[in-house]
């Protein structure tokens, strides 16, 4: 069975890995997402796999009158490896997106017009170039606007073995010249834990396979929240290393989807607010449902950190 969860309820039957049949008359506005394993409409429950649907066909002769043909097959975002990396989004709709030039591609968001969160482990130097309103990273986009920084200031308690605290503040050179292209992403206004099965998206550059170069392109996936303790049992990280109460695992049970390499540092929002910082997960492994994403949740105590060191740098 398929839950479709949109302004209205509907139900189908997965008919193939990645089709859903249902009926024509189902209205499909409110971007609705498809739900599979579902027992209620109302409880977020383990099991669920939550899907958004990449393409509607309604049955060619359907009548709305007669209700004659009243079939249609909904196409559920592709379990390839392609979903790794998720899918182009519309340039510049993510204005808060940071772009991390150095050695190695990471990503940040903005959270105030001169200053960025990243992870802790994206290694900086000071010729890096911290780019905002891209879209592509060679095009040579007029949205674009090229920051260095003036100091970062990783998480005090960062750990780079448990991953522990995987956060750092860039405080750049110059302030941001907001407009719709660059855009801050607000903090949460309270760093409460997010529920298993909650739905997450998270953009990035990062490769959109395991083999693949990084992508030239803004891509972005659709997760769902995965409870700690499947992620810290003997089939998924078994320990190695915690997936602790300032964390958050997000991926698919099913596997398919993730961030990989590259997006270190992207935003996790879920549900339309920013929870966490992408952080890792199984090196050349990426879209394994034995290793999830884990993200630096936004907790009370690191977004005390935040806000306190932005305060005092003034």
């Amino acid at each position: 069975m398929a839950l479709i969860k949109g302004l209205k309820l509907c139900a189908g039957a997965l008919i193939k890995e990645n089709w859903v049949l249902t009926a024509a008359h189902c209205d499909l506005k409110g971007n609705p997402q498809v739900i599979l394993g579902a027992h209620s409409t109302s409880h977020k429950e383990k099991l669920d796999q939550v899907f958004s649907i990449k393409k509607a066909i309604r049955y060619p002769c359907f009548d709305p009158q007669t209700f004659e043909g009243d079939l249609q097959l909904l196409q559920l975002e592709d379990l390839c490896e392609k979903i790794i990396g998720g899918n182009e989004v519309t340039p510049h709709s993510r204005p808060y997106m940071v772009l991390l030039k150095a050695e190695n591609i990471c990503a940040g968001a903005l959270i105030a017009k001169d200053w960025v969160l990243t992870a802790a482990h994206c290694d900086l130097n000071q010729k890096s170039q911290i780019i905002l309103g891209a879209h592509s990273i060679s095009r040579n986009e007029p949205e674009k606007q090229i920051r260095v920084f003036k100091k970062e200031f990783p998480y005090p308690r960062y750990d780079r073995n448990t991953h522990e605290g995987d956060l750092k503040l860039l405080k750049l050179n110059k302030t941001a010249i907001l407009n719709k292209n660059v855009a801050i992403l607000r903090l949460p206004k309270v760093g409460s834990d997010v529920k298993p099965g909650t739905a997450c998206r998270v953009a990035g550059w990062g490769q959109f396979n395991n083999n693949s170069p990084k992508s030239d392109i803004l891509r972005e996936v659709n997760v769902t929240i995965i409870d700690r303790k499947i992620c810290n049992d003997q089939s998924h990280y078994n320990h190695h290393p915690v997936i602790g109460l300032n964390m958050i695992c997000a991926g698919s049970l099913r596997g398919g989807k993730d961030s990989c390499h590259g997006d270190s540092g992207s935003p996790l929002i879920c549900e339309g607010t920013f929870r966490g910082i992408t952080a890792f997960g199984i090196p050349k492994r990426c879209g394994d449902p034995r290793g999830p994403g884990v993200y630096i949740l936004l907790s009370k105590k690191h977004l005390n950190w935040i806000v306190k060191t932005m305060k005092q740098a003034v």
